[in-house]
């Protein structure tokens, strides 16, 4: 290509969203494609290097934009097929049409589609689909233009219980069940601390109960909770007590969104944590990065399962498909033991490490898995990888029952409460 070339840029993006996990026959085939900076939709004019109006679509747009679209379709299906669960497709695609004098076309589209699919398959089957569906594609096996596929892609490690107004009320019940234990363990674990915590951090703080126990257990200056779930966000907010925020952020992310308050940045003194790292992938990974969030000589207390052991067939079978519905999500329910190995040398040290049981009565436990069997029993995954909705909806009506009942069977929790003291 000559120094006094000109090469012509076209972008389009196709957006989808939807589940393929219903199968090829299921999923909604409709989708938008939009061809930035234009804001209208097939009102053509030309290129505007060729005295077209930009603020409309043209046809090298359209011709980019079909390829987009054909791709998605193809992978869709390819997908759908192979019985991978795509969540969303977004691509945002590019024509290059270098103008050398003379004849002039299209010489190159490259797709960027950004693919999140849900948990269960890897980077290198998902590219391999990419490949199946591009040389299926029916639009670049028409064009003379290359075509080149470039995908970047994202597992979605959605909760497995969900995050709607019928799981804060499963939430409002484990806080409930679990208050004694996990205040008993914050207030030993930070009996010693020098002064009043400036910040303290609620690590997945749901609506907010958490939250609320940390703030008036530690008597910090200002509490916040993080969580990834809007909707819990608005619930916690409604009744947030003073000194408490809520802010939205992924905790598999690092750089916690916090300060106090005073433009000063100031470190957060106390984090703490309950039967969040069951729903983040690498547990042992994010609990360490959490430490190096704090101050120095501040303090992560994390509550997790470490077992839950029960002599009543239908509180098993409960927690025999719930494990195996936090597994399909990519996650462990029992995050007690990769906590209890973790070595955090790198970055600070343990100070306290054991296991603390909490009978629970069984009617309660019934009527808080029953809670949770609501909640999730729709997911698709459970569904199709864990039970068949006969199995969820008999468990269902078991558990139901057994709420009822208040039989004399035992169940008792094992939480894993772990003290770990960033370095000083």
């Amino acid at each position: 290509m000559s120094n006094d070339e000109v090469v012509h840029h076209y972008q389009a993006t196709c957006r989808w969203e939807g589940t393929t996990a219903r199968g090829y026959g299921a999923y909604r085939r409709a989708h938008e494609l939009q061809c930035p900076p234009a804001s209208a939709a097939l009102h053509l004019s030309a290129d505007p290097a060729f005295l077209g109006d930009p603020s409309l679509l043209n046809p090298e747009q359209l011709v980019v934009g079909a390829a987009s679209s054909c791709q998605l379709l193809s992978f869709l299906a390819v997908a759908a097929r192979a019985k991978v669960e795509v969540i969303s497709y977004v691509d945002n695609a590019e024509g290059e049409m270098p103008d050398h004098g003379g004849a002039v076309s299209i010489e190159r589209i490259v797709l960027r589609p950004h693919i999140v699919v849900g948990p269960g398959t890897s980077e290198a089957h998902l590219r391999h689909l990419v490949e199946v569906a591009h040389r299926e594609c029916y639009v670049a096996n028409s064009l003379r233009s290359e075509v080149t596929v470039v995908p970047t892609f994202e597992v979605n490690r959605v909760y497995a219980f969900g995050d709607g107004e019928a799981a804060a009320n499963r939430l409002e019940m484990v806080a409930r069940i679990f208050d004694t234990p996990s205040r008993e363990f914050i207030a030993e674990a930070t009996s010693d601390l020098p002064t009043t915590p400036g910040i303290a951090v609620d690590l997945g703080c749901g609506p907010g109960y958490t939250t609320t126990m940390l703030a008036e257990v530690t008597g910090a200056r200002h509490t916040i909770g993080l969580d990834s779930s809007e909707p819990f966000l608005e619930l916690a907010r409604r009744a947030a007590p003073p000194k408490v925020d809520y802010v939205l952020h992924d905790l598999s992310r690092s750089r916690w969104p916090v300060g106090d308050g005073t433009g000063s940045g100031a470190l957060p003194d106390v984090a703490y944590g309950r039967l969040v790292l069951a729903h983040v992938p690498d547990p042992a990974s994010v609990a360490l990065a959490w430490l190096g969030e704090l101050a120095p000589g501040g303090r992560l207390l994390l509550d997790e399962l470490e077992w839950i052991r029960t002599d009543e067939p239908v509180l098993a079978h409960y927690l025999d498909l719930a494990t195996q519905l936090v597994t399909a999500h990519g996650s462990a329910m029992f995050a007690g033991p990769f906590i209890a190995a973790l070595d955090p040398s790198l970055v600070g040290r343990r100070l306290s490490s054991g296991v603390r049981e909490w009978p629970v009565d069984v009617d309660r436990a019934a009527e808080m898995f029953s809670l949770n069997l609501s909640v999730w029993k729709g997911d698709p995954v459970a569904s199709q990888l864990v039970a068949s909705p006969d199995e969820l909806e008999a468990l269902a009506r078991e558990l139901a029952e057994l709420a009822e009942e208040a039989p004399a069977g035992r169940i008792v929790w094992g939480m894993r409460q772990v003290a770990f003291e960033r370095a000083r």
